[in-house]
């Protein structure tokens, strides 16, 4: 089941290099999950089409939420995430 999820401002989505690496260990003040961006254009700044959960660490932040593998993160503080360039997305991190 394919469920979306809206996420605020305290959730590191975007930083460089746009995907966040899947741990063993998370490091501290991570919510642990990683995720798979889908985009278009100049790989550094893409226009983004999906943000897809790709795997969630038991116990952290993320997990404790509800958050689960092949979630959509579609906004991040009530800006829509398809379509738009993710450096945009940056600030709201």
């Amino acid at each position: 089941m394919l469920r979306r999820t809206l996420l605020s401002a305290s959730a590191a989505l975007l930083a460089p290099p746009f995907a966040v690496q899947a741990q063993d260990e998370p490091k501290p003040g991570t919510l642990g999950f990683a995720i798979d961006v889908d985009g278009e254009g100049f790989f550094l700044n893409p226009t983004l089409k999906t943000v897809t959960i790709k795997s969630v660490v038991p116990g952290r932040p993320a997990a404790t939420a509800g958050i689960k593998p092949g979630d959509q993160i579609v906004e991040v503080e009530g800006r829509q995430v398809t379509g738009t360039k993710a450096r945009d997305l940056q600030p709201l991190t």
